[in-house]
């Protein structure tokens, strides 16, 4: 984190516990130098709160692949600066 982030990362930090912020660390960076996914093309990651509340009517490793696309989110939002850091590093 950088340093003029220090502060404010650690502190939105304690909202969240130490098993969430292993998993988004995880999810920043290291889950794509995990041999166990060395040989696919695209992964989804899923909360354990995540659904579909419909059909998505189009199958969305298809739409990455033909799109030419490296990455795909299903909405946009805002997200601590300690979670994002060196995230399109790994792009």
């Amino acid at each position: 984190v950088p340093p003029e982030w220090a502060q404010a990362s650690d502190e939105l930090a304690r909202d969240f516990s130490v098993g969430y912020r292993a998993m988004i660390r995880w999810r920043s960076g290291p889950m794509f130098l995990e041999p166990a996914l060395a040989g696919f093309d695209y992964a989804m990651t899923l909360d354990t709160d995540s659904y579909f509340p419909a059909d998505l009517g189009v199958d969305p490793f298809d739409l990455l692949e033909r799109e030419g696309w490296v990455a795909a989110f299903p909405h946009l939002g805002r997200e601590s600066a300690s979670v994002v850091v060196n995230f399109m590093h790994h792009f």
